[in-house]
């Protein structure tokens, strides 16, 4: 949407030409510059725009190139600023806008916008959404919607910029946009359906939708069409109708031609629907790999993409090769530089046991911890992962504390910082867990909310539970940051009354999304006393249920003996047995001993027969 918006300001630079004779107009500029002309700098001016009117910002470049002495004039910073920010010439746009950044903080001091502000700001929030910058093109947008008095740009496309990328920010920005919902723009519906569908309210990004879709068709722009039933799609795989969803993709599939871009995502979102397990016996990586074109895709320009589809189509192959134990090359992510050392220091990463890959990995963090490696931060998390998956959290406890201990400069301490605190509430350290806290509250500054404001939160609600001092010293500069956060409000100034009531309760939980929790490894509450589950290998005995067994003449109305509890000796009706002592050599034996000893008085045995031949 903000390149229609953008071509529009520079179309009004002065060049009178049809699109056909773009070309035209260019070379005939370019052999007035040659040829020695009196306005130089205009006709390199009109020729640029010429360029980039049909889209060639390579040969745009050329021409700056060439002409550089003539192009360091303020009146070609935006067309080198559109250029750069096409061809995603990160180093060489943020060079040109630092000679015109001053000029820009002047005029935003004074709050005003003016005709020759208004389009460099317009190409610097594109380039922050293209660098994944979110925050900083949410604030453009809104500070150019709030100055749009006099209608300089279309009040629609400055509404649907500004919701793009609400998708990627908190829940909080939502409030903060000027620009109504117009329901007659499938733009924006688009973006609105986007929106929401990060946000978890699925329903409603389906019905915005299915409502864009029809009017896409009834406007018959087929490449937006495609783009909301790939969207559609997606929703509709969130929502868990996986049938209808490969349906979806497989028709748009037909409709899409080969050298669109949106081939990539759609083959991608098709092979998600399958099991890949590597537990699975259908899974061929090397051929699903073969099927995605990968190294097509590996080697395509990030421009073709947005921030957000780049890196995840590139995790996506970096994973499919990891585990059809293909090379995988270190590159600038933390990811690729992880999975590089991973796929090295394992053989084979599915045959290979978690327990003998835990213990790799272990000590190869520990080597890099005591060499202060930056790039230590991705092998960690990956240890402890397998760590934990060998039901060794003690160790990854331990290579956690040897990271915070001895990366202090660590710009990711954060994160293991965040690790730290989970593993220790998992195992109920609670001495460790007050320590790490008291260790991160000494060294509290508000100023670095602002830049972690997701971490201090889960501090603060860790803090409640002991330190309340410090709890309140993290809410109210969560506060200031964002003010429009209802859950840090309500914690600052509960209702007057003592107790919870239970609206209060249901809007605490009410954005709580359950499934996600629970898919991201948070285990539910359940009840203490709970029946144990029967193991797969073991086979539990069936107890016979029956009538009880009663003595026999049971009697149901006699009294029960009152001394059944006591032993028989102990009873009074305890008579013990007369024992005759043992009948030693030469003592006195009584008359019924010397009886038994008399053979004569014993029964004769009948004599048995011998068994012999017959």
């Amino acid at each position: 949407m903000a390149g229609k918006d953008l071509k529009s300001l520079i179309e009004r630079l002065n060049l009178s030409s049809s699109k056909d004779e773009h070309s035209q107009v260019a070379a005939a500029y370019l052999e007035l510059v040659a040829n020695g002309c009196d306005d130089v700098c205009g006709a390199l001016e009109k020729c640029v725009t010429a360029l980039i009117k049909q889209d060639r910002y390579e040969q745009a470049m050329e021409v700056f190139a060439e002409y550089a002495d003539v192009c360091k004039e303020g009146r070609f910073a935006l067309l080198k600023l559109y250029t750069f920010y096409k061809l995603g010439q990160s180093a060489a746009f943020e060079t040109e806008w630092a000679q015109v950044a001053e000029k820009v903080e002047a005029s935003l001091a004074q709050d005003t916008v003016t005709a020759e502000l208004r389009p460099l700001l317009h190409v610097r929030a594109q380039f922050d959404y293209k660098m994944g910058r979110y925050s900083d093109m949410f604030r453009t947008y809104k500070y150019l919607a709030a100055h749009n008095e006099e209608e300089a740009d279309d009040g629609m496309e400055l509404a649907c910029n500004e919701r793009v990328p609400l998708a990627f920010l908190p829940a909080e920005a939502v409030a903060e946009v000027s620009g109504k919902l117009v329901e007659d723009s499938y733009d924006m519906l688009l973006n609105e359906s986007m929106v929401c569908s990060s946000k978890g309210q699925l329903e409603q990004a389906e019905s915005l939708l299915k409502r864009a879709l029809e009017l896409a068709r009834a406007e018959e722009v087929e490449d937006d069409v495609h783009t909301i039933q790939l969207q559609l799609a997606y929703v509709t795989q969130l929502l868990g109708r996986k049938k209808e969803s490969r349906k979806l993709l497989t028709d748009l599939q037909k409709q899409v031609s080969a050298v669109s871009p949106l081939v990539s995502i759609i083959k991608t979102n098709l092979k998600s629907l399958d099991d890949l397990s590597r537990y699975s016996e259908n899974s061929n990586l090397p051929l699903v790999l073969r099927e995605l074109d990968a190294e097509r895709l590996a080697s395509s320009s990030s421009k073709t993409y947005s921030h957000d589809q780049w890196l995840r189509l590139q995790a996506n192959l970096l994973f499919m090769r990891l585990f059809s134990n293909t090379i995988i090359r270190s590159k600038s992510t933390i990811l690729s530089r992880t999975l590089a050392q991973y796929s090295k220091l394992v053989d084979n990463v599915c045959l290979e046991s978690y327990t003998v890959q835990a213990k790799t990995l272990f000590d190869h963090v520990l080597s890099l911890i005591a060499k202060k490696d930056e790039n230590a931060v991705g092998v960690l998390v990956l240890a402890v992962q397998l760590q934990l998956k060998a039901k060794n959290i003690g160790r990854a406890i331990l290579l956690c504390e040897k990271y915070w201990e001895n990366m202090a400069a660590e710009s990711h301490k954060e994160l293991v910082s965040s690790l730290l605190v989970h593993l220790y509430k998992q195992t109920r350290r609670k001495r460790s867990l007050l320590r790490h806290l008291a260790e991160i509250t000494e060294s509290f500054d508000p100023v670095n909310v602002r830049q972690s404001y997701d971490y201090w939160k889960f501090i603060g609600f860790q803090l409640l539970e002991n330190q309340l001092g410090s709890a309140r010293d993290v809410f109210a500069a969560l506060a200031e940051v964002r003010p429009a956060d209802s859950l840090v409000a309500k914690v600052l100034n509960p209702a007057d009354q003592h107790e919870l009531s239970e609206d209060m309760i249901t809007d605490l939980v009410r954005d709580i999304d359950v499934e996600a929790l629970i898919a991201n490894g948070v285990d539910p509450l359940e009840a203490s006393c709970r029946i144990p589950k029967a193991s797969a290998g073991k086979v539990s005995k069936k107890r016979r249920t029956g009538k009880p067994k009663l003595p026999k003449a049971f009697d149901p109305e006699k009294q029960p003996d009152p001394e059944r509890w006591l032993p028989l000796r102990d009873r009074s009706s305890y008579r013990p047995k007369k024992r005759h002592g043992k009948q030693t050599q030469g003592g006195v034996v009584d008359k019924r001993a010397e009886s038994n000893l008399d053979i004569t008085k014993q029964k004769k045995k009948p004599k048995q027969k011998k068994a012999g031949h017959r």
